[in-house]
């Protein structure tokens, strides 16, 4: 099984990703703004020792015309028309790519014959755009130089005419604002320096984060823990803050939670795989702590009793009890499982009643520590025989031993696997443990999934909790009757002896149903009795058929002697027939009696 659960690997999905992503997003962020703080003292830094860049924005703005190389327009005019206006419109784009090709920049570096200052240089620092859809191009250049700016953009000016003619062969420009420092700011702050810092930390966060997950992969779905274990899945949890915040048993209508519900699905499906086996005891374990294992086992226990299962909680998780906490009722200290294994209380004495159904045995943490033993096993077995399940809470079996030491009591395990908490490694190596220690793995429980649809669903349809017909016409309803299982009020909590009627009825409703099997399994076992009663009748009666026949052979006999022997004879016969007589009588007595005790036994089994 080691073998086959190690060949089985776990699948890495996107949304697997995705969910790493988005579960660490706050320290993801968290460590960008982080690197973000850190650019912006870098830049500080680049400041103080004066390697921060001084910009200054020099702008200007110039007309394009659709002169010729002679400096007329279309129709040989120096004055240009409607049609000449609308060419230099459509000519803009055209002008702002001849501006900004290599060209054109080398010309003005030439021009300026400016040392190292290359095409390269300045079109990243120089932006055109049309003003408007019309025939004025702004022109802006970013420059550590502001004199150095200004005849940039002089020299642009005056050498893309000729460049316009040469290569357009039509074309011409003419300033309109001439070049000017706008503005000057000390850019402290890299902004390069400061977005890479930010990416930078955001990307380390997700890295960390998703290969941690692949060294130590935890699992994010109960299908991979039923394909690398062969596990049946009982349940999944979605995680409830509020709900596992809360004492089981003081839910009301108005505390409705949609975990109720999953709940209850897992103790239909324990009834349902454990139905042949009286005096169900099961413990549930998990590879560490902090997996949820004594929420589940309080509220597993809660949802059996609601169901008219009488249940018994027992905390064994001896070095951390908390089964308790789950629950509202008196502390006292003769009420524990302390109490009893020491010798201080009886089993009647130490439990505490939670409801009707359901009763808890609570253990308190004290110096000195119970065992697992012999004593505690047979403590168990005495327990279990007053009720349908007994539910244990264990410790977590990756850590300690303690669990599997329950295996003698326990007809079966529990194993509950939180979402994305314990390492797949860890509950591999507790999975094995449990299965070489002998004990039946009924199935597992993924605890804290993060699937929020059923909520919406349940939040929808809560108010509907009070009457399972509340989708029949109200004359199918008072055909009905009054439902025999109710869900809850929505109109707040009901007096406590109305529950009680309530728990008693649901009680009643399914002991009904058991009863109504074992009369069935005691008519055919009362058949039986009486045909084998009849039988031994017919044997007794072939018995006194065939002593009379002998009575007959002797008197015939008796007739042929002579007459002093016949007062012998006949006396004989008298006291044959009398012992014949006195059997029969004792027959018939014994026959009576022994269906007088069997028409006893089956009142009392229906009684019970």
């Amino acid at each position: 099984m080691a073998n086959d659960n190690k060949n089985k690997e776990q699948v890495i999905r996107l949304d697997d990703i995705m969910y790493i992503l988005l579960k660490h997003f706050k320290t993801m962020l968290g460590l960008a703004v982080l690197g973000f703080l850190v650019g912006i003292l870098i830049s500080f830094a680049f400041y103080i020792k004066g390697l921060a860049r001084v910009e200054y924005y020099v702008t200007a703005s110039i007309a394009v015309t659709s002169t010729n190389e002679n400096g007329m327009f279309s129709a040989n005019s120096s004055d240009p028309n409607a049609t000449d206006i609308h060419l230099a419109e459509d000519m803009t784009d055209s002008v702002i790519y001849v501006c900004k090709s290599d060209t054109t920049l080398n010309a003005a570096a030439e021009r300026l014959q400016l040392i190292g200052v290359t095409a390269d240089d300045i079109r990243p620092n120089l932006s055109l755009s049309q003003y408007e859809k019309t025939q004025i191009i702004e022109m802006r250049l970013v420059w550590d130089n502001p004199d150095e700016g200004v005849m940039i953009l002089n020299a642009i000016t005056e050498v893309v005419p000729n460049i316009l003619i040469d290569t357009l062969k039509i074309g011409n420009v003419s300033v309109v604002n001439p070049p000017k420092v706008k503005t000057s700011t000390l850019s402290f702050i890299n902004v390069k320096i400061v977005a890479v810092c930010f990416l930078i930390g955001a990307i380390a966060a997700a890295g960390y984060y998703l290969i941690k997950h692949f060294i130590h992969p935890t699992f994010l779905h109960a299908d991979d823990v039923k394909d690398m274990y062969d596990l049946d899945i009982l349940g999944e949890i979605p995680g409830d803050k509020q709900y596992f915040n809360m004492k089981v048993n003081s839910f009301s209508a108005n505390d409705y939670s949609s975990v109720q519900e999953y709940f209850s699905a897992c103790a239909h499906v324990l009834v349902y795989r454990l139905q042949d086996i009286d005096n169900v005891c099961v413990y549930i374990t998990s590879s560490a702590s902090q997996e949820g294992k004594s929420s589940i086992t309080a509220s597993i226990g809660y949802a059996l009793a609601k169901l008219g299962y009488k249940t018994l909680l027992l905390d064994l998780d001896v070095r951390n009890p908390s089964l308790a906490s789950k629950f509202i009722y008196d502390r006292d200290d003769r009420h524990t499982l302390n109490a009893v294994y020491f010798g201080d209380a009886t089993i009647d004495e130490a439990i505490v009643k939670i409801n009707s159904n359901l009763d808890i045995l609570p253990t308190k943490l004290e110096d000195k520590r119970l065992a697992i033993d012999y004593k505690m096993l047979e403590i168990i077995s005495i327990a279990k025989t007053d009720y349908d399940f007994v539910i244990i809470d264990t410790a977590p079996v990756g850590q300690v031993s303690d669990s599997m030491s329950i295996n003698q009591a326990a007809d079966c395990a529990i194993f509950v696997v939180r979402q994305d908490q314990v390492w797949i490694s860890a509950v591999t190596d507790s999975i094995e443990r449990l299965r070489k220690s002998g004990i039946a793995l009924l199935g597992a429980i993924m605890n804290d999934t993060k699937d929020g649809s059923i909520n919406y669903y349940h939040s929808n349809y809560k108010q509907f909790a009070d009457s399972p017909y509340v989708h029949l016409p109200e004359s199918e309803k008072k055909k009905r009757g009054k439902p025999i299982l109710s869900l809850g009020s929505s109109k707040g909590k009901k007096d406590e002896g109305e529950t009680e009627e309530k728990e008693k009825v649901i009680a009643d409703d399914i002991g009904t149903k058991i009863l109504k099997k074992r009369i069935k399994e005691l008519e055919k076992k009362n058949a039986k009795d009486s045909q084998s009663k009849k039988e031994e009748a017919e044997e007794v009666e072939q018995l006194e058929e065939s002593e009379i026949s002998e009575d007959t052979v002797v008197e015939e006999a008796n007739s042929k002697v002579p007459d002093e022997k016949a007062p012998n004879t006949k006396a004989s016969s008298d006291e044959s027939s009398d012992e014949t007589t006195e059997t029969s009588e004792e027959t018939s007595d014994d026959e009576v009696a022994d269906k007088k005790e069997m028409s006893e036994t089956s009142e009392d089994d229906k009684d019970e």
